[in-house]
């Protein structure tokens, strides 16, 4: 028996039941003795009169890069791939999803918080002042601020004709976040007059009532390094990368709760399994974040409220009965 493993490239993005659609074309025909390796082309497997060609078509098998095959018997090879295709499939959705060749080493090489940590820097030297438009913050850069906050995903860019200034537009979550937390920005109203982090907070609540609860959701993800967007487009409040979303696909579709339910979301079963498919049907995971106040008395008319609240971490998959008992019967041979 001859056994011939053929490694092919890597899919950016796993299937969802974790099955290859590719097949491999193995042909064979008898050729003269001494015939050399340069001589042997697409011509010599042509289906010509009196020529002999044998083909044989493989299915392709998506496996862990650490896997490896173990030769077994024909029914424990059997459950052993479908063990190993749920075990893929859970690990592809479980970790990171780096985006071509490279991206891991550079994110290994520039990580996030060193780049939190320069923009915050150059922030601070250039007098960073921002200014509060509706339900946003607008914010001036220079080129090495303008690469600062697009490495750390801060702002969208905005195209104006002023070519010596590029200006972001701020959430609210992420301006207070570079303004108290960081602080490394000023944020001035209308009137250009500089805002004390309290009349920030006073103007931002009255703006949006759930502000507080989703500030602290934000700030609790940020302070770990997980790049924090806008997650509209994916049906939740925000989702989480592992690094930049242009090396590495979003880990976490995250929904933010809070005592009284700000979110007015998964009340009834029905809402689990349409966001929970959702969030399958795009490799994510749900990840709920329910921020609760450490006491009762807590009112959010400041910042120094933030202290008052405490954030618990769930993540919510669906729960496939038969891989488990598949996964058992194999477990116990």
């Amino acid at each position: 028996m001859i056994i011939i493993s053929i490694t092919m490239q890597a899919q950016k993005v796993a299937p969802l039941d974790v099955m290859g659609r590719d097949t491999l074309l193995v042909q064979s025909k008898v050729v003269p003795a001494g015939i050399k390796e340069e001589d042997v082309t697409s011509n010599t497997f042509a289906k010509e009169d009196g020529k002999v060609v044998e083909e044989k078509r493989l299915e392709v098998i998506l496996i862990p890069p650490t896997s490896h095959l173990v030769q077994r018997n024909k029914d424990s090879v059997l459950k052993g791939d479908l063990l190993q295709k749920h075990n893929c499939h859970a690990k592809m959705l479980m970790g990171p999803r780096w985006k071509g060749k490279g991206s891991e080493v550079k994110a290994l090489a520039n990580p996030i918080s060193k780049s939190v940590s320069d923009l915050q820097s150059s922030l601070t030297k250039s007098n960073s002042r921002g200014i509060l438009s509706g339900c946003s913050v607008l914010l001036a850069s220079n080129p090495e601020q303008t690469d600062l906050l697009s490495q750390t995903c801060f702002g969208q860019p905005i195209i104006t004709v002023d070519k010596d200034k590029q200006w972001f537009q701020l959430t609210f979550e992420e301006a207070f976040y570079l303004c108290f937390h960081l602080k490394c920005i000023k944020i001035a109203g209308g009137d250009d007059v500089i805002k004390t982090d309290t009349e920030l907070w006073e103007y931002m609540t009255s703006r949006r009532v759930s502000f507080p609860v989703f500030f602290k959701a934000y700030s609790h993800l940020r302070v770990k390094n997980w790049v924090v967007r806008s997650g509209s487009q994916y049906g939740v409040d925000f989702v989480a990368y592992r690094h930049h979303p242009s090396l590495v696909h979003s880990e976490y579709g995250v929904l933010v709760f809070s005592q009284g339910n700000v979110n007015d979301r998964l009340r009834v079963w029905s809402d689990y399994q349409c966001v929970l498919r959702l969030c399958g049907s795009v490799a994510k995971t749900l990840l709920i974040l329910r921020v609760n106040r450490k006491d009762e008395n807590v009112i959010a008319s400041s910042p120094s409220c933030l202290d008052g609240y405490s954030v618990e971490e769930h993540t919510v998959t669906r729960w496939s009965p038969e891989r488990c008992r598949e996964d058992e019967a194999v477990g116990t041979k």
